[in-house]
């Protein structure tokens, strides 16, 4: 019997393989790297150099980098894009591990969000800007050299959303394609050139549609991390109010799944750098275990804060986040 199976499942693979039923692996998938301003993510090439623009950059660089602080939804940095008021705009892309097959219908995904804050100049006025304006992803696929916008495989509606959400595509490419690039774009055109920043993590391998959902049952779900249940996240909150009405009195991390979910150190730090609150062992959205606003015993009011969490999931995974928190009374 087990010999029946060795032969059945080898056969299998090599059917899987023959109609271009092959999963593609992307180098760096979650953007690794050192926060750096204008150096995409390791693994990924700078696509769009409009001259005297800089390239995309390795967030979160925090009060170094355009006041961009949001923390990653995988490991620890992720792809910061953007678009500009004079008409140009970033990409970045890389060669696929082996092509993508004409007709062959494949998923993907990845995680986007917004920057509340991404404060840089204006490319026409030369005054302090915030690229908070949203913007679309767009996907291309190329044949024969990287960079080159060949095929558009997919592109999202605008992307408003402020904390995490994974972006679901399916396509079929016309052709073999061997490249593949994401763009950041306008709403509509460059006609209608402006200011806005796209962020980008955890992308997923690309999975042959038929692969993915008829032969599931041949596979693990830890085989396909990005196809399966989702990591669950936790979520810190922009600003708080404590003001003893019972909503959003004390700043912790929400999660949606809540269970095993805990943060194992939470440090809040003044503008200054200062400790004003540790709190240890808290489980997920337990409010009254956070903290309430006050330093010394006092209320702080229209202040700015830097947060610092270490969270261990569910499934016993430790992450670290961190950002700024304002609380409003």
């Amino acid at each position: 019997m087990k010999i029946t199976l060795t032969v059945v499942a080898c056969l299998f693979f090599q059917i899987l393989t023959c109609l271009g039923q092959e999963i593609i692996h992307l180098r760096n998938p979650s953007f690794e790297d050192m926060p750096r301003n204008s150096v995409p993510p390791k693994g990924w090439s700078d696509c769009r150099s409009f001259y005297g623009e800089t390239p995309p950059d390795t967030q979160p660089l925090g009060l170094n980098g355009f006041n961009v602080t949001k923390a990653a939804y995988d490991g620890d940095t992720y792809l910061g894009m953007v678009v500009r008021d004079n008409g140009t705009w970033e990409s970045v892309g890389q060669q696929l591990s082996s092509p993508l097959k004409a007709g062959v219908c494949y998923k993907f995904s990845l995680f986007l969000c917004r920057s509340e804050i991404c404060e840089s100049h204006s490319r026409l006025t030369s005054l302090q800007a915030n690229y908070v304006i949203p913007v679309k992803l767009k996907i291309f696929g190329s044949q024969a050299e990287s960079c080159v916008e060949t095929e558009l495989l997919g592109e999202t509606d605008m992307v408003t959303n402020t904390q995490w959400i994974r972006y679901n595509f399916e396509f079929s490419p016309k052709s073999d394609l061997r490249f593949i690039t994401l763009t950041a774009f306008y709403g509509e055109s460059i006609l209608n050139a402006y200011n806005g920043n796209i962020l980008i993590d955890n992308a997923s391998p690309l999975i042959p549609c038929d692969l993915l959902e008829d032969n599931y049952a041949y596979f693990n779900n830890d085989t396909f991390p990005y196809m399966g249940a989702e990591k669950p996240a936790i979520r810190f909150p922009e600003s708080f109010s404590p003001d003893g009405d019972g909503k959003e009195d004390y700043f912790v991390g929400y999660s949606d799944s809540g269970v095993g979910v805990k943060i194992e150190i939470l440090s809040i730090y003044d503008w200054w750098g200062n400790l004003v609150f540790e709190g240890k062992d808290i489980p997920a959205n337990d409010e009254k275990s956070g903290w309430d606003g006050k330093i010394d015993g006092k209320d702080k009011k229209g202040k700015k804060f830097t947060y610092e969490a270490f969270v261990i999931n569910e499934f016993g995974e430790r992450k670290k986040y961190s950002g700024v928190v304002k609380i409003a009374r």
